[in-house]
């Protein structure tokens, strides 16, 4: 994990679990895509963990992209 780590707040939690339902993913899937544990995703969905901020950088443009796709 990077240094650069920041607290993930309730907002954005619900913010992550709502992208990933609309991409239309499990937190299986996207943990697999991810390369992380599915467990890691839940506990993003809930908040109030510290995470990587590169993580959740290429976590949210994963969601975009997948989104994004899906729609057109």
């Amino acid at each position: 994990m990077s240094k650069y780590t920041k607290q993930v707040t309730k907002e954005e939690a619900e913010e992550l679990k709502e992208m990933r339902k609309a991409a239309g993913l499990s937190t299986y899937k996207i943990a697999e895509y991810m390369h992380c544990k599915h467990g890691r995703i839940e506990l993003l969905e809930k908040g109030g963990i510290g995470v990587d901020l590169d993580f959740l950088k290429r976590l949210k443009k994963r969601y975009q992209l997948i989104i994004k796709y899906k729609n057109t």
